[in-house]
């Protein structure tokens, strides 16, 4: 089989989490140009943007719709199912994508920075995984749940502590997951993410990219991303879950 094939998602259904812009953005128009139908999810301040990505992926000939909604929510979860099996009639591929930060040192740090991110890292990963695994099972057929996480769940980053933590249990939550359903057809795992190069990245000043550099050899493309979340998305990975894949550009512990 050849490798065209074997990346081919014609006829598959994917929700892309936070997909209105930056690596969410790259992701969907990415699963959208092999073959797969894309449930854009954004926020009600994100429509114009999520706009533009499903009028992209319609050019490719694929549908695309929006479903706005706050992935801190359960209740964002059950209406996303519900709109997907309404317009599609099954899903196969989850990438929970969407995420946040506020930052601060411990003494410094805010209950609400601490839970605002628990609340859409951690937790909106699993309303999100909670849902789709239970309409995979309903369908009965295979499919393919992809976590975005974070070096920095593995090697610290100051100020960041309730990030680390939410991607830490992300990664946890992959491995258990896949443990659960492997047996089922449904595979969990996660991408751990180095520095990519966002529009955020492009907004810090010259000392901050050089700080950057002194922790990596260089910044990750967000299409680099994108190809890795197809594979994962694809039959070409098929043998593979409950694993937490490193692109990093060699982040150093």
């Amino acid at each position: 089989m050849s490798q065209e094939k074997d990346l081919c998602l014609a006829g598959k259904v994917a929700i892309v989490t936070g997909s209105s812009r930056g690596i969410g953005r790259a992701i969907a128009l990415n699963l959208g140009e092999h073959g797969a139908n894309i449930v854009i999810n954004s926020t009600e301040k994100s429509i114009p943007q999520a706009e533009e990505v499903k009028a992209e992926i319609e050019k490719t000939g694929q549908k695309a719709i929006i479903i706005t909604g706050d992935v801190s929510k359960p209740q964002t979860a059950i209406e996303t199912v519900l709109k997907t099996i309404e317009e599609f009639k099954h899903i196969d591929i989850l990438v929970n994508n969407a995420g946040t930060t506020k930052d601060g040192l411990l003494i410094r740090m805010s209950q609400e920075q601490w839970q605002g991110v628990i609340d859409t890292n951690l937790n909106g990963t699993f309303y999100m995984s909670h849902e789709v695994t239970k309409q995979m099972l309903r369908q009965k057929t295979p499919g393919s749940i992809i976590n975005i996480s974070s070096m920095v769940a593995q090697v610290g980053n100051p100020g960041q502590a309730n990030y680390a933590a939410s991607k830490a249990g992300v990664d946890a939550a992959t491995r258990c997951w896949a443990q659960e359903y492997k047996e089922r057809g449904i595979r969990f795992n996660a991408l751990a993410l180095g520095f990519v190069e966002t529009d955020l990245v492009k907004n810090v000043t010259e000392k901050q990219k050089e700080e950057i550099l002194k922790k990596t050899a260089r910044f990750i493309a967000k299409e680099e991303v994108a190809e890795k979340v197809l594979f994962l998305a694809s039959d070409k990975s098929s043998g593979i879950t409950g694993r937490i894949i490193n692109l990093d550009g060699g982040t150093r512990k």
